[in-house]
């Protein structure tokens, strides 16, 4: 009996320490990618591209616009060690991409304006094209002298046009150490607790099981995307307790993490066993975008410091608010929200949701300026544009990555009607097949019938107001 117990105890505790390895490496990965891409997205955000637009050659280096630009840069690394490098890239016509600034002061690693850079991956050339999203490659890369980890973002010109893009390097090195750790971690934990196991046996094995069953459990939770805080583990074997400790801290990151992708869809795939797939299909959705009012403005007057703790808090407060009322918050574009209501689960009130998200984002940030007030930093004011109807949904990409996105006519449209709050120095714009859905429960105004880029026909667009039951007020534009 002793001996069934230690092997199962031995087989169980295996098991468990491969899962939670697993699981811990999957979510260091995860973290390591989406720290990259917010470094590139604000770096690339916060950077003048007028500044960095005047550096082209050697002598550019003595310019203040080049050192302006090298303090950002130094700001970024400096709070973040994981950073290896972020530099900046510009690309000649004969399509050779080259180093304009680099804030290294290794003199082995330092680059100058007009040195080469080696590595010419699709998502460097995807960053230097597309205007929307931050690129990252998702093996390592050899870059010059070494293997890292890099995501890109382009710098953009008042034109619209990309003068430039964002590095940043995570080392090859330093990520495959942390996991060696991880890995040796875990493989003493499990050995540890195999001993104890053997040293203890018959007379702690059902409080042994009894722990081992909470911490499948756990693991068997994490593994079907439920976050949610459990009981904490009482055990008299000390690496039980530290492994329920690592597991509930485990969750806790995976809980942040679960708001960067769309839940409702991996647990769709987890329930059904099935795997994500390129596929897309034609459904009526309710798409909005949001905008900070005088984002470059905002960011030009504040330091660094202050603008990261801003934006974090501006989209931690929208983002909760879109998924609280179902909402798929599709992707963050610089300081704008893209999001949609209607997929991947079924919701036929979409439009209403929709709409009640928008007035509570008003109400949220109307809080949230009381803070940042407070505290001496600017008040964050938000514009809203939302449109409904079909569009085509799915995951978009190629085979090995790719997005739950949408895409089609009533995305461009809602885009759109956003940016036309400045015309008529509004916070919320909806469009009349969202002004059909929900015009008996909400009060709107028409403003007027607009043209609008790819449409044929005008468009006519309407102020959202408030819930007809009064219970939300919103402030009135004079």
């Amino acid at each position: 009996m002793i001996w069934l117990v230690i092997l199962t105890v031995s087989v169980t505790i295996s098991i468990l320490g491969y899962s939670v390895y697993r699981v811990s490496k999957e979510r260091y990965r995860d973290q390591l990618h989406t720290k990259l891409k917010a470094n590139a997205q604000i770096a690339a955000s916060v950077i003048n591209a007028q500044d960095h637009v005047n550096l082209l050659n050697l002598s550019d280096e003595k310019k203040e616009e080049y050192k302006r630009v090298r303090n950002i840069l130094e700001k970024i690394k400096e709070a973040d060690s994981d950073i290896q490098s972020i530099y900046t890239l510009k690309k000649k016509t004969n399509d050779d991409i080259y180093f304009v600034v680099n804030p290294e002061l290794d003199s082995k690693k330092m680059t100058r304006i007009g040195d080469l850079y080696s590595s010419k991956t699709s998502s460097l050339q995807q960053a230097f094209t597309d205007k929307s999203l931050v690129y990252l490659n998702d093996t390592f890369v050899k870059i010059n002298d070494g293997e890292f980890l890099t995501a890109y973002a382009p710098i953009y010109l008042k034109s619209g046009e990309i003068d430039g893009v964002v590095g940043v390097d995570i080392s090859a090195k330093t990520i495959l150490e942390q996991e060696d750790n991880l890995l040796k971690t875990v493989i003493l934990s499990a050995v540890i607790c195999i001993l104890i196991g053997v040293l203890m046996g018959i007379n702690f094995s059902r409080r042994i099981t009894k722990s081992i069953h909470l911490l499948t459990k756990e693991v068997n939770k994490i593994q079907s995307f439920n976050f949610e805080e459990s009981p904490k583990i009482n055990s008299y074997i000390y690496e039980f307790n530290q492994l329920g400790n690592a597991i509930s801290g485990m969750k806790q990151g995976l809980r942040s993490f679960k708001k960067y992708v769309p839940s409702d869809l991996v647990l769709d795939l987890l329930n059904n066993k099935k795997e994500a797939q390129l596929s897309v299909q034609k459904k009526e959705i309710t798409v909005m975008f949001t905008d900070i009012v005088d984002f470059t403005v905002i960011a030009e007057k504040i330091s660094l410091d202050d603008l990261l703790k801003i934006l974090s808090e501006y989209f931690a407060a929208v983002a909760d608010v879109i998924t609280r009322n179902r909402g798929t918050v599709d992707k963050f574009i610089g300081d704008s929200i893209m999001a949609f209501w209607g997929a991947p689960q079924e919701n036929v009130n979409h439009a209403y949701d929709a709409c009640r998200t928008a007035l509570e984002i008003q109400l949220v940030l109307h809080k949230l300026n009381k803070k940042l007030v407070d505290q001496n930093l600017p008040a964050l004011n938000t514009r809203v544009g939302m449109s409904t109807g079909v569009c085509t949904v799915g995951n978009i990409g190629h085979k090995d990555r790719f997005n739950y996105t949408a895409i089609g006519d009533t995305v461009n449209v809602a885009n759109r009607v956003e940016i036309l709050n400045k015309n008529y120095s509004t916070d919320i714009l909806i469009t009349h097949s969202t002004y059909q859905i929900i015009r008996d429960d909400y009060d709107c105004i028409k403003l007027d019938s607009v043209a609008i880029k790819g449409k044929k026909d005008s468009v006519e667009v309407y102020q959202l107001l408030s819930v007809k039951n009064g219970q939300m007020v919103l402030r009135h534009k004079d």
